[in-house]
């Protein structure tokens, strides 16, 4: 009996993964991504997408594409990686975009740009950077704007799925996001676990911060491996607010 139910298990898991890479392939989205957002939806019917760390628009398309309708706010500071988002929102009506970076502080900035663009942050990189991605060495101060996302509390309504991926300077941007994060529902943030910036953010004060806040971590969403051992060396941690937590059934 027991062998025959896995056996039905498993055969409705292909199916739904099966399913799940059909409609992926349609909606041109990647597996993993379009997996990221079915959870996301089972959790909350979401209002609004907040990609911060946006780079030229590569998760904003996927976003645009699955959450058809709704507005996807990107934050991106670098010129360069700005008008390739705006040539994305030309094409894509729900895709609006804001040309600074988040912080805990308004200001203006310096920002390491590095010649391979998603590595470029407001801390500086550490030679094991270097090491593990040989095409990063390069880099050059830049000034860029920094403003707080609680600025913007007004433009948003509950509940919101934020995508952090700034590269070691996570912490800074939910402390100017407290009173947006009260709106969130998902949040998903790229956690270092390789030391890759000098003073980045470290994965247990993320999770105390966010607990203090009513959040609870559910998962990785994706991660990067390095090495005989497979050392992790970061991950895509998804955190759910408290409050949209499925209670368990008595």
């Amino acid at each position: 009996m027991r062998s025959r139910f896995a056996r039905e298990l498993r055969r409705l898991a292909d199916r739904i993964e099966y399913q799940d890479r059909s409609s992926a392939r349609r909606m041109g989205i990647p597996v993993g991504a379009y997996t990221l957002f079915s959870r996301v939806a089972r959790v909350a019917d979401i209002s609004a997408v907040l990609d911060i760390g946006a780079n030229t628009g590569q998760f904003a398309r996927w976003a645009a594409a699955y959450f058809p309708g709704k507005p996807i706010h990107c934050f991106e500071p670098l010129a360069d990686c700005v008008a390739a988002l705006n040539r994305v929102a030309a094409s894509h009506s729900n895709i609006v975009v804001h040309p600074f970076a988040l912080g805990e502080h308004n200001g203006t900035h310096q920002m390491q740009r590095n010649d391979y663009s998603p590595s470029s942050s407001l801390l500086n990189m550490t030679d094991r950077h270097r090491e593990l991605w040989p095409h990063t060495k390069t880099d050059r101060p830049i000034e860029i704007e920094v403003r707080r996302l609680d600025e913007l509390n007004e433009r948003f309504s509950a509940p919101l799925f934020l995508k952090f991926d700034v590269q070691g300077y996570e912490l800074h941007a939910l402390r100017g996001a407290q009173q947006v994060l009260k709106k969130a529902a998902v949040l998903q943030l790229e956690v270092l676990f390789d030391r890759l910036y000098e003073g980045q953010s470290d994965f247990l004060t993320l999770m105390n911060f966010l607990s203090g806040h009513g959040f609870s971590f559910v998962d990785f969403a994706d991660e990067r491996r390095v090495g005989p051992n497979r050392d992790l060396v970061y991950a895509d941690a998804v955190f759910v607010a408290d409050a949209y937590r499925k209670k368990p059934s008595k």
